[in-house]
């Protein structure tokens, strides 16, 4: 239970920020998929970071944990461009990424957990 709240902490911050950025952006006329992939790339490392060394205590094997980080945020990252470009045909691209964000939470949560901060033989 640590772990989803420190988790879920984090993923505060970061959404706090992801949703800082796009909301300031938006209007920016940048493309709005291209704006959200941009955001979310720049924010993974600074997720990672923070979730292997103060939720995780994950120190050891930095290179693959990163890389199955970045693989698992690359698919919640489609999951999050997805959700947007169908949702915007119904709401305002602010209200989409508000939309967009639970659904890649609660799948990167259970992936990192299991798969990118599981314990190495």
């Amino acid at each position: 239970m640590r772990n989803v709240f420190i988790y879920g902490v984090i993923g505060l911050f970061c959404m706090f920020l992801e949703i800082a950025l796009f909301f300031l952006l938006s209007d920016s006329g940048i493309n709005i998929i291209l704006l959200n992939s941009l955001i979310l790339v720049g924010l993974i490392f600074t997720s990672f970071n923070l979730n292997a060394f103060l939720n995780f205590n994950k120190k050891n094997f930095y290179g693959k944990r990163i890389t199955k980080f970045y693989i698992v945020s690359f698919f919640g990252l489609c999951l999050s461009n997805i959700i947007i470009y169908f949702s915007m045909e119904h709401f305002d691209p602010n209200t989409s990424k508000i939309i967009s964000i639970l659904p890649p939470a609660i799948f990167q949560f259970l992936a990192n957990k299991f798969w990118t901060f599981k314990s190495f033989p």
